[in-house]
């Protein structure tokens, strides 16, 4: 028995050497080494995932989500040595939490630590969004999750469990990694724990040398993680020029290419993990060849990993995350919709325009919210502003939940009127079920579902339906409208100037990236005001009713 175990010990060491796979950590007090056998390394990077987990479905090619980086490491993990990084603001949407949204947030907080402990992301270095749920909280994950903090300028070293840095050996190539928080960055409560990062770098500097730390020798990289901001990271640049690599996050200073001082490469990509950043080093080949390039998180990488677990992951986590927010929203403080003064929803304008409320049912407008009950995320706050009317509004409505009112609604139970609004919700499902992208749908197409949709409001009674971009998400209205004695005017280019803006509030760079010229970087810049003139016509309403 010693014998066959013997015999098999030495199987494994075979296989794994000769795939070039071996891996030896080894943990010290305040650095990690980890001896790596031949290959070549990336460094693949991210920042500002700002708690999100996968794409709303707002974007005609939806960029980021779990499932999508899980299939990008398996193919970049299948040739290479990848070092997985984060560099902050990867737990929450902002630095100050509501606490009406404390637990839903929380709850994706908890889940993204989880995927990254699945996906093994190997640093982390914490962000002032990512204190947003506590100090506590920080320390908690820090001490039970896989992978470590890197802080190179804490005060105290026992507030967080971390590595100052680490030490990756490649044959002759030594990659030396450290991570610094700026305090300047952090919420007040929280920027005494920590040290100026540029001062706490002249002892890391040291400690360095002392563990084989060569600036002489050219197959010696030195990388800095930084959650400091661009502007912080050029002054690190100049004081420290022996630097390779500073990557960064907090300005969100998206780099196409690398930003370079002198001999320092300065990085950083966009938030919510539509890119991630890589760091090509070449095994036994000089740090002066290493190369940076942009890796676009496309839908289609999902499809890399098979099977991909983080699909499922993600449907459970939008099942688990609505009954969360649906527990939310019910203790949310009184509802400030008032029913007699609440602004004029679609089926109430569509009684006297016909013509218009004809032409509506035909663009995408009309079913916003219904891709959004098809995604299951129509109870997320950060999306429901721009698929749906009046939310947040005096004569609106405030809870997600009482997007639809009903005819007697005093006179029904709660149960009844959930029992609605399930049946609402399950009869759009069956509508949109075999809609893979409202954008792919023609004019007739859209105007048969929008029917459907329409006729169910009058199926179900329902008095004020909130949902959906209607006609007052453009147009203005008066309190006295229709009765007023006055005569509404063509559009002006005031108005036209005011239904702009309010179309830029939605359609943003991020969400309508065709709607804006491009930069030197490739991100959009200023808009194409010829290509939203085109959109524009798209939705833009035949002239009003004589």
């Amino acid at each position: 028995m010693k014998k066959y175990k013997y015999i098999t010990s030495i199987l494994l060491l075979i296989i794994t050497s000769s795939c070039g796979v071996f891996v030896n950590s080894i943990d010290n007090k305040d650095f990690e080494t980890i001896n790596y056998k031949g290959k070549d390394v990336s460094i693949i990077f991210t920042h500002n995932v700002n708690g999100e987990t996968h794409p709303c479905g707002c974007r005609h090619f939806p960029l980021g989500g779990l499932p999508q980086v899980a299939g990008l490491l398996h193919r970049e993990r299948s040739n290479k040595h990848v070092i997985y990084i984060d560099t902050g603001d990867l737990l929450y949407p902002s630095s100050v939490v509501p606490k009406s949204l404390l637990k839903s947030l929380n709850f994706t907080a908890k889940n993204l630590v989880q995927a990254m402990n699945d996906l093994k992301l190997d640093y982390f270095v914490p962000g002032d969004q990512d204190f947003a749920g506590g100090l506590s909280l920080l320390q908690n994950i820090a001490k039970n999750s896989n992978f470590k903090f890197l802080i190179s300028n804490l005060r105290n070293e026992k507030t967080i469990k971390h590595k100052k840095w680490a030490l990756i050996n490649n044959g002759p190539n030594k990659i030396f990694i450290v991570g610094v928080v700026n305090p300047n960055t952090l919420p007040t409560q929280y920027q005494e724990l920590f040290l100026n990062p540029i001062y706490s770098l002249k002892k890391t500097m040291i400690e360095l040398k002392k563990n084989g730390f060569n600036p002489k020798n050219n197959f010696h990289r030195l990388i800095i993680l930084s959650h400091s901001g661009m502007d912080y990271d050029e002054k690190m640049a100049k004081e420290y020029p022996r630097t390779d690599w500073i990557i960064g996050a907090h300005s969100q200073s998206f780099t196409k290419d690398s930003f370079d001082i002198k001999n320092t490469k300065l990085v950083q990509v966009l938030s919510r993990n539509h890119y991630l950043g890589n760091i090509s080093i070449k095994h036994n080949v000089s740090r002066k060849q290493d190369k940076y390039k942009l890796l676009e998180i496309r839908d289609s990488l999902a499809g890399l990993l098979k099977p991909n677990k983080y699909i499922n992951f993600i449907n459970k986590h939008k099942i688990d995350l609505q009954k969360i927010q649906d527990t939310e929203q019910s203790s949310m403080d009184s509802e400030k919709f008032l029913t007699a003064t609440s602004i004029p929803t679609a089926s109430s304008c569509i009684e006297c325009h016909t013509k218009q409320g004809e032409f509506w049912m035909g663009t995408s407008h009309s079913l916003a919210y219904s891709t959004l009950v098809k995604a299951k995320e129509e109870k997320r706050q950060q999306c429901i502003g721009c698929h749906s009317v009046g939310f947040k509004k005096g004569n609106g409505f405030f809870k997600t939940s009482n997007i639809l009112n009903f005819d007697n609604q005093d006179d029904l139970t709660k149960k009844q009127i959930q029992n609605l609004k399930n049946k609402y919700h399950r009869s759009i499902k069956k509508i949109m079920k075999d809609v893979i992208s409202v954008r792919r749908l023609n004019k007739k197409q859209i105007h048969s579902k929008s029917k459907k949709i329409y006729q169910l409001n009058e199926k179900l009674k329902i008095k004020t339906n909130f949902s959906n971009v209607q006609c007052l998400n453009c147009h203005s209205n008066s309190v006295n409208h229709p009765f007023e004695n006055k005569k509404m005017k063509r559009s002006s280019a005031k108005t036209f100037s005011k239904i702009r803006s309010r179309c830029l509030s939605c359609h943003t760079k991020d969400q309508s990236i065709d709607w804006y010229k491009k930069d030197n970087s490739g991100l959009p810049s200023e808009l194409n005001e010829l290509q939203f003139f085109e959109n524009y016509k798209k939705v833009a309403c035949p002239k009003i009713d004589q």
